[in-house]
């Protein structure tokens, strides 16, 4: 189907952890964002140190009875080529334990975890007239990254922002998520909330974006096939944003949502809230 979103983009993205001093210094030491403000028990983080956040720490007050599914990584998205090239050299100089590298054709991407476990993805993107395609289709890939070529773009050593942090501009670029079944998934996200998939052929997964995006959202059951909703208030992914173009769109979300039987409310922060077939709350705004 074609999307009926014009645009949209990942706003924040909220995690339950253990140890919320742990966290933070993982995430504000070793990923380079900085506290915006804290409220109450949650901790909002953003790249220049300003609302809005990209993550919020929150405390998570239980812990899950069986695996469940949930999060398979969030992505930071750097502003240029060189921003990825001094962030992958800080890291490295920071001694923090990188999980993997890929070019993906679309983006080239370094992949680590936080201290417990959840899945983060920092890259940046092509230019879309250098993105693969299929028979006119989208076609993401993972094959090597060229680790020399990319840090032959850092230029001098540890000039700029990145010395002590992630590039001002930086952003949630995507969400992927490990969930039960991926035909649940497209009918919730596709079918309902309205992004449009962009590739649908890669093993055990799907990707799904508005306006033209590689994808906004990500799912794969590589980890996850069958497994039952996460609970509120366990560790992983709470929450994250969508955001979309405007107050129309909102409201035609939340129609499709409650015609399709999705229980919808207003959070605190006045954004629709809705609860995915894997217990991934939703917050929806303009």
């Amino acid at each position: 189907m074609s999307s009926p979103l014009a645009a949209a983009r990942i706003g924040c993205v909220r995690l339950n952890v253990r140890d919320v001093d742990r966290s933070l210094r993982f995430y504000s030491g070793r990923i380079g964002l900085k506290v915006a403000h804290r409220e109450g028990t949650g901790i909002h983080l953003s790249a220049n140190g300003d609302p809005p956040a990209q993550v919020v720490l929150s405390h998570a007050d239980r812990e899950p009875e069986t695996p469940t599914s949930g999060l398979f990584h969030f992505a930071l998205r750097v502003p240029t080529r060189r921003d990825l090239a001094q962030t992958l050299r800080r890291m490295i100089r920071d001694g923090v334990r990188i999980h993997g590298v890929a070019d993906h054709g679309v983006s080239e991407a370094l992949y680590l975890a936080d201290p417990e476990g959840n899945g983060i993805e920092i890259y940046c993107d092509r230019p879309v007239e250098q993105w693969p395609s299929v028979r006119g289709r989208l076609a993401m890939v993972t094959d090597p990254l060229d680790v020399d070529n990319l840090m032959q773009e850092a230029g001098p050593e540890y000039e700029g922002p990145t010395g002590s942090g992630v590039p001002p501009a930086t952003d949630v670029g995507h969400i992927h998520l490990s969930v039960a079944e991926l035909a649940a998934a497209k009918a919730f996200y596709c079918d309902t909330v309205g992004l449009a998939v962009t590739q649908d052929t890669y093993p055990g997964a799907l990707f799904m974006a508005a306006g033209g995006y590689h994808h906004h959202v990500g799912a794969n059951v590589w980890n996850s096939r069958g497994l039952p909703p996460r609970k509120e208030g366990t560790p992983g992914l709470e929450a994250f944003e969508l955001i979309v173009p405007d107050q129309r769109s909102v409201e035609a979300i939340s129609e499709r949502l409650e015609m399709t039987g999705y229980a919808v409310r207003s959070s605190d922060e006045g954004h629709l809230a809705v609860r995915d077939p894997d217990g991934i709350e939703v917050w929806i705004r303009n």
